[in-house]
């Protein structure tokens, strides 16, 4: 009985020193512009967190397992219906969509509990939303902010808060179609959304 506890418990620890986290995914020290691959490209891994975000690009999602810089990752998957504040297994395949890390070709996702705290927006300037690689699918508030640049034919505009513009897209809620306006020069207390990246832009 010793015996088979003992090697229960070398088990046990072996699983939590080799757990993948979304900082191991997600963590480079080439950090960029967005096109230096995660080391995990092409591996399944199973990775656990809570969702940050949902209805991205027709139902996709994202998950976060701590607060601030590498935390955060995007699911490529919307098979499966999920909440803010569920917390999720996602077992898949890591993938970089021209420098976008995410989960696809997903083969489960468990829901292992339902609402917990989603993780507190990281507060950033604009410049560091525009810039750094390490928010990249993380939850994150700019504040007091400007609008520098009015609604594109992408329905994407642009704020600042002194520090540099950055971009403000409608993959998950687009304010001209909830018939909000967006005027140059109006001011915002705060905006709060996870990041993404596309088309060489956070």
């Amino acid at each position: 009985m010793k015996k088979f506890l003992v090697i229960l418990g070398i088990m046990l620890l072996s699983l939590s020193v080799f757990a993948t986290t979304i900082h191991d995914v997600q963590f480079t020290t080439d950090a960029g512009d967005g096109t230096y691959p995660s080391t995990f490209v092409d591996q399944v891994v199973t990775v656990q967190g809570v969702v940050t975000a949902t209805g991205f690009n027709g139902g996709k999602f994202f998950i976060q397992d701590g607060e601030g810089a590498w935390n955060g990752i995007y699911i490529f998957d919307w098979n499966t219906p999920v909440n803010l504040g569920d917390l999720v297994s996602v077992t898949g395949t890591v993938s970089e969509y021209y420098g976008f890390t995410e989960i696809k070709n997903v083969s489960d996702i468990t829901i292992i509990s339902s609402g917990n705290s989603v993780p507190q927006p990281t507060i950033l300037t604009t410049n560091e939303v525009a810039t750094s690689e390490a928010y990249e699918g993380v939850l994150v508030r700019v504040q007091n902010v400007t609008v520098a640049i009015g609604l594109d034919d992408h329905s994407q505009w642009y704020v600042t808060d002194g520090s540099g513009n950055c971009q403000i897209d409608d993959n998950i809620f687009n304010l001209n179609d909830a018939g909000i306006t967006i005027n140059v020069g109006d001011s915002w207390g705060s905006i709060t959304g996870v990041v993404d990246y596309g088309y060489d832009e956070y």
